[in-house]
């Protein structure tokens, strides 16, 4: 059985779907973002998680210049 092509308008429709599901997304990574940013304030911990990400970063950099 031959299958028949969507219509434009089911396309826009999945494609709509997709748009309004990555604001989805977006929104819940902004929201755990702002989160985790609220709980270092609260924990007085920035300095050091910076310090942490910056050093796990260059080892990162440093092992793709190695390969």
């Amino acid at each position: 059985m031959k299958r028949k092509k969507p219509t434009n308008k089911e396309l826009q429709n999945v494609i709509s779907n997709l748009i309004m599901d990555l604001q989805f997304v977006h929104n819940k990574v902004d929201a755990i973002g702002n989160a985790f940013g609220l709980y270092l304030d609260y924990k007085k911990d920035e300095k050091e998680f910076n310090s942490f990400v910056k050093a796990k970063r260059e080892e990162v950099e440093n092992d793709k210049d190695r390969t």
